[in-house]
């Protein structure tokens, strides 16, 4: 019977869940409406499209492409693998002179990296919490990637943001939490620094990061937490199970209480008087990397909730 307590050198002060979510088929949207957004740069814009072309229907008045012409007055060519698609799917396509033509939705006060183009959504899709712990039994029973997912603790900066959610999509994570106190809202500045991540990932908004932890524990994943104050390494997890990733603020790193509900808090070796830590998102990609590598050759389940209680 496994024990619920996290090896030797390592911190700890979780408790276990006594019950097991029940499984879903599939991830299911429960996403709040949002305001419209602005989908723009050609990486961005194609992987919203690949996930529209994974849904049975798409509403067409609430998508519009904008295209800045080439010299010839055309579209660019390296834009058509983006306008068949939306021609296709039957959306609104306007061609622009120039990004200081009126029908262009973007300031061009702001030096964006556009690429030209630019894609009105009517929303960036997410979903609950509840969705994850329901989603995360067949998650561990079909991959055997170490880590599933992230949660972020009151990560403020856009592009740190859309940093991780790139890391996050590259190194198959399936999901990323995110409180909405404190915390960088999806911005089109985010989603383009992913790279278009964002469309590869379950986003989750939750208003009690403790809370949604916790829930994360009782559907069967360990959760480790990135820390300075941590005596145990990075590398030094066990390397059969299922993990779930925090990490903190980029001035404040994780906060305590947010630490007391980890199961495991490990900090990455190196540092000096005068760099004694690494930005957020580039130690998002060192501990993703090391997690991946506890993958094991047979998916395994995660925590056995039965072992954890006694009866």
């Amino acid at each position: 019977m496994r024990s619920d307590s996290p090896s030797r050198g390592f911190s700890s002060t979780s408790q276990q869940a006594n019950r097991s979510p029940a499984k879903i088929s599939a991830l299911t949207s429960s996403a709040r409406p949002t305001r419209e957004f602005h989908v723009w740069g050609r990486r961005p814009i194609e992987n919203y499209i690949a996930r529209l072309q994974q849904q049975d229907s798409v509403d067409q008045r609430a998508h519009a492409l904008h295209v800045i012409a080439d010299k010839a007055g055309r579209i660019p060519a390296q834009l058509k693998n983006i306008v068949e698609p939306c021609k296709e799917m039957g959306f609104k396509i306007s061609l622009c002179k120039s990004q200081d033509d009126e029908l262009w939705p973007l300031s061009s006060d702001e030096q964006l990296n556009h690429q030209r183009v630019c894609l009105r959504v009517p929303a960036i899709p997410t979903v609950s919490i509840h969705d994850i712990v329901q989603a995360i039994p067949d998650w561990i029973a079909e991959t055997p990637h170490g880590c599933l997912g992230l949660v972020l603790d009151q990560v403020q900066d856009p592009r740190n943001f859309g940093a991780i959610l790139r890391t996050a999509a590259f190194f198959g994570a399936k999901f990323v939490i995110f409180g909405e106190d404190r915390q960088a809202e999806i911005t089109p500045l985010v989603v383009k620094t992913s790279s278009g991540g964002a469309f590869s990932l379950q986003l989750v908004p939750t208003v009690n990061i403790n809370r949604a932890l916790e829930m994360l524990k009782k559907s069967g994943v360990w959760v480790v937490g990135s820390s300075l104050q941590a005596t145990a390494r990075h590398n030094e997890l066990p390397t059969d199970r299922h993990y779930v990733l925090v990490v903190g603020n980029e001035a404040k790193g994780m906060r305590q209480e947010v630490g007391r509900h980890c199961d495991y808090l490990v900090k990455i070796p190196g540092g000096d008087v005068a760099v004694d830590s690494l930005n957020v998102g580039v130690a998002t990609g060192v501990l993703l990397s090391s997690l991946q590598s506890t993958s094991v050759t047979q998916p395994n389940h995660g925590r056995d909730i039965a072992d954890d209680f006694e009866e």
